[in-house]
């Protein structure tokens, strides 16, 4: 039997510069994490610096990210649905890792909170760009499997910015870089080092990959219309706003505690950057790595065996768990009881909302994909990464009256906000399942 277009790799691109182009693709994505995620080790430093609170370096790292991301990342995605998603991932890298060397020399907290604001802008290029490429890249038998790929990646650049930037602080602390640089701060030299990594791997980027064929597995069919996307969420309203926003309200949970886990191990236990950095890095990369192939790989798995709610099923089991672990585990006095119960869960709340992502590979009508996904980052930014870093010292300053309380208010807002998600997801499981059965048509009907 010959073979369909959905059985083979795009014909103008190559099986190993597909998998080349993956590999680019998630190292881009972990530098970006790690740029994203290094200023969480420097909380300390940065406060003394401006003279912050925790509530605005709850905004610096939230709100001044996740905001300009979330919102951008929609636009992004029709112009990765449209036009040349090659050019537009090496100008939003390049942009993002000038905004990061720039917030080195940041002279005050206005202008740092700018410039994490065009970091956010470089970087929500890259996401929803990647996933229409994936589509294009690889064949129906591949793409879950290369999406889950892509989104593992995520925690492996977070591990690497505890890892690494906590090695880079110990080091520059003990040793220094020089008499030249002596009077520099450590901080702003991690930042000016941190963007260099990424202006030399775009670069191989765009000298290496080419843009695939759009028509080379979707005999013609363009990018679908902006009314057409929102034809489609229409007719499946109770389907789409809840794998959305279930995800997304979940994630408050993951972002309290990836945002804060450095400076609880810090101020509870009074380790140093350097040790708190290494074993947040440790448990990131285990829980990161476990949640977001395993959930996946056993929603596959279910799915073989007949349970066309098998998304959800497993989503559903993820945020128990993460219910669990999260809630009790950053309150515990003993620490590796704490780091135990804060890894299962992170593997919980990780592999949750990774297997939702992943998803979108099946559910999101082909023409459409790089939208969803974006509509999908649009939610969690705007609800989990903006809500999560500054729900932490907003529940320590209502419920406890200051500083003190890190470790229980991130209990509290994991429970508040894994419970609304858990919620959700039962109340969508049904219509999942019947979509499954129906084979999520291509177009809505309307």
């Amino acid at each position: 039997m010959a073979q369909t277009a959905d059985d083979i790799f795009n014909r103008n691109i190559p099986p190993n510069k597909a998998w080349w182009t993956l590999g680019l693709l998630c190292t881009l994505y972990i530098l970006s994490l790690f740029d994203r995620t290094i200023l969480a080790l420097m909380i300390g430093p940065i406060k003394a610096a401006f003279s912050l609170s925790d509530v605005q370096i709850g905004l610096l790292l939230g709100i001044a990210f996740s905001v300009a991301y979330s919102l951008l990342s929609l636009p992004m995605a029709r112009l990765a649905d449209h036009g040349n998603r090659k050019l537009l991932i090496i100008g939003g890298v390049t942009l993002w890792c000038v905004c990061t060397m720039a917030s080195g020399a940041s002279a005050s907290f206005s202008m740092l909170l700018v410039l994490r604001l065009g970091l956010a802008v470089g970087e929500a290029v890259l996401t929803p760009a990647a996933y229409s490429l994936i589509g294009d890249l690889f064949p129906l038998q591949h793409r879950s499997m290369a999406a889950s790929i892509y989104s593992a990646s995520a925690y492996v650049g977070m591990p690497i910015a505890y890892f690494g930037g906590g090695a880079m602080i110990h080091y520059i602390e003990l040793n220094g870089l020089g008499a030249a640089l002596e009077s520099i701060p450590t901080w702003r030299i991690i930042l000016l080092l941190a963007g260099l990594p990424g202006i030399v791997l775009v670069a191989l980027y765009a000298l290496t990959t080419r843009e695939p064929q759009r028509e080379g597995r979707s005999d013609g069919i363009t990018a679908a219309p902006l009314k057409v996307v929102l034809a489609q969420l229409s007719h499946r309203r109770k389907l789409y706003p809840g794998l959305f926003m279930g995800s997304a309200i979940a994630g408050v949970a993951g972002n309290a505690v990836s945002n804060w886990f450095v400076e609880l191990l810090k101020r509870d236990f009074e380790w140093d950057v350097g040790q708190a950095g290494w074993i947040v890095g440790l448990v990131t990369f285990v829980a990161g790595i476990t949640g977001s192939l395993g959930a996946p790989l056993l929603t596959r798995r279910l799915r073989a065996r007949g349970r066309d709610d098998a998304v959800v099923l497993v989503s559903i089991g993820c945020f128990l768990l993460a219910l669990v672990c999260l809630g009790a585990g950053p309150i515990q006095p003993n620490p590796e009881f704490r780091l135990a119960l804060m890894c299962a869960g992170m593997i919980g709340a990780l592999g949750g909302s990774t297997n939702i992502m992943v998803s979108m590979q099946e559910v999101a009508p082909m023409q459409m994909r790089a939208t969803f996904v974006a509509i999908f980052f649009l939610t969690i930014g705007i609800v989990g990464q903006s809500v999560g870093p500054i729900a932490v010292p907003l529940f320590e300053r209502w419920f406890f009256a200051g500083d003190g309380h890190l470790g229980l208010s991130i209990s509290l807002v994991c429970a508040a906000t894994l419970c609304p998600g858990l919620l959700l997801l039962f109340w969508i499981r049904t219509a999942f399942a019947a979509e499954a059965r129906a084979g999520f048509p291509a177009v809505s009907e309307g």
